[in-house]
């Protein structure tokens, strides 16, 4: 019997995903050495080293600290929308969905402690990530709540502020170990009812069970692997 002839790989194809790997190191190394020292106090010779590539290829990708850095918060916006959608798709009460979204993102501190220090110092200063994500919160939620009577409110201009700020801080609490994992479900029930849905209504939304398909594995943020051979 014959065998089929294999494709060859492209070298081409072999050498833009190198890149894409490369890029998504120095990614992860950015949010690393930002977490760990700030913005200000991070150096490119340390993300590189991070990254364990050279200074120069650091360049190859990235002109500047900034530049770098606007690159992992749009990253995380782009993790975001697709969390989002999936709630999205897997649930259809717009409360429920603000609670998974809140309880999702406060639990992800037990596997991935370092994503929760990033977002605990930038997630209410990048504009990137700060504006964009309260952008698909309205749009995929609240706008749904609201047209739905789902949630009341006198006025809109203060929803992202309560979101992202009592989950921020909440966050933050976990991280210091001033607070349990658990808090997670109080936090989503306090913004409920600070989007008016009713006492009772609040707290059995909150702790409803997160449907299985919306709960990420340890896979889902493994962290990006060095090359061999670079």
């Amino acid at each position: 019997m014959v065998e089929p002839a294999r494709r060859p790989v492209s070298t081409r194809g072999r050498y833009l995903r190198k890149r894409e790997r490369t890029r998504e190191r120095l990614l992860h190394a950015a949010k690393q050495v930002m977490a760990e020292t700030g913005v200000e106090a991070a150096t490119i010779a340390e993300i590189a080293a991070a990254a364990e590539v050279s200074p120069g290829t650091f360049y190859n990708y990235f002109q500047t600290r900034e530049e770098i850095l606007d690159a992992v918060a749009a990253s995380l916006v782009d993790e975001f929308r697709r969390v989002m959608d999936a709630i999205q798709r897997a649930v259809d009460d717009p409360a429920e969905r603000i609670a998974i979204a809140i309880r999702l993102f406060l639990v992800r501190v037990r596997d991935d402690r370092l994503w929760g220090w990033f977002m605990a110092r930038y997630a209410a200063s990048l504009p990137i990530l700060r504006d964009q994500t309260r952008e698909i919160i309205r749009e995929r939620i609240i706008a749904d709540g609201l047209r739905r009577r789902r949630f009341r409110l006198p006025s809109t201009r203060a929803i992202g502020d309560l979101i992202a700020g009592t989950s921020v801080t909440a966050l933050r609490s976990i991280l210091e170990g001033r607070a349990p994992l658990e808090i997670a479900t109080e936090v989503a029930e306090l913004v409920l009812r600070g989007l008016g849905v009713p006492l009772a209504d609040a707290h059995r939304v909150a702790n409803r069970p997160i449907p299985p398909p919306l709960v990420p594995t340890t896979q889902d943020r493994e962290r990006p692997r060095a090359e061999s051979g670079r």
